[in-house]
């Protein structure tokens, strides 16, 4: 009986030193190679999700130029359609790269106020923001990256309306910090 006490005595002991410590190694060698991974399928995520909506425009510029050319205003360098009951600016025969032009026709998020990328509150604002400026580009960032960062925040879909007639809308991509 004395053999049996002790035996359940040294069962509940618990670990040894060698033991958690092997444990813990384990565990670090996992969380050190699994974190890239899971921070990698984020930026995967990112960059569908970004690509997807660059696809949204391709195919709004597209739909927007059939309606521009049935309506006779396709080589007009600045003339407006109506688009669902909305009218849309445009630029020789595609959506303006601007508020009243493209973002319109995807419902990109538009900030109710006047506002550009320096405001203090630009990065509280939706995930994709819609900005344009003077030289009819458009730009969706994502959560708020802005290109003046582009060394560090390289993620944003840039529009551009066309510049002549026969010419079509340049859509680019930037994804290489997403």
């Amino acid at each position: 009986m004395t053999r049996n006490t002790l035996r359940q005595k040294s069962v509940i002991r618990g670990f040894t030193l060698i033991e958690l410590v092997v444990t813990i190694t384990i565990l670090g060698i996992l969380a050190v190679t699994a974190l890239p991974k899971y921070l990698n399928m984020k930026s995967e995520t990112v960059i569908s999700t970004m690509q997807g909506l660059k696809g949204s425009l391709d195919s709004a510029a597209a739909l927007a130029h059939a309606k521009a050319v049935i309506d006779g205003v396709e080589n007009k360098k600045s003339s407006t359609i109506d688009y669902n009951g909305t009218t849309i600016e445009m630029t020789y025969g595609y959506p303006a790269g601007k508020d009243s032009g493209i973002a319109l026709i995807v419902s990109i998020p538009i900030p109710e106020e006047s506002w550009d990328k320096t405001s203090e509150d630009w990065n509280q604002r939706a995930s994709t923001v819609y900005n344009s400026d003077s030289a009819g580009w458009g730009y969706v960032y994502w959560h708020g990256m802005i290109e003046e960062n582009a060394g560090a925040n390289k993620c944003y879909i840039r529009y551009r309306s066309p510049t002549s007639a026969n010419s079509v809308p340049e859509i680019d991509f930037e994804s290489d910090d997403c």
